[in-house]
């Protein structure tokens, strides 16, 4: 059973009566993903998504190794 509380909404700052049930908590949180967004990344290979995943994880890395020798200049 889920309680009746404001800590299950999105936290978008909106003031909304207490939630009743998880599938209310779920709709919540629905409205606010775009599934357009989903659609085209799941329309990818496997293999494409693990790609792009690694790039980012480069991108990343190089982001914090940046921000290291920044603060040690």
């Amino acid at each position: 059973m889920v309680p009746n509380t404001r800590s299950f909404l999105p936290e978008s700052g909106e003031t909304s009566p207490a939630v009743d049930s998880v599938a209310e908590i779920i709709a919540l949180y629905k409205r606010d993903i775009d599934r357009s967004l989903l659609r085209r990344q799941l329309a990818r290979s496997p293999e494409q998504r693990f790609r792009d995943v690694m790039e980012r994880q480069v991108a990343v890395e190089e982001f914090a190794r940046a921000g290291r020798d920044a603060r040690q200049s």
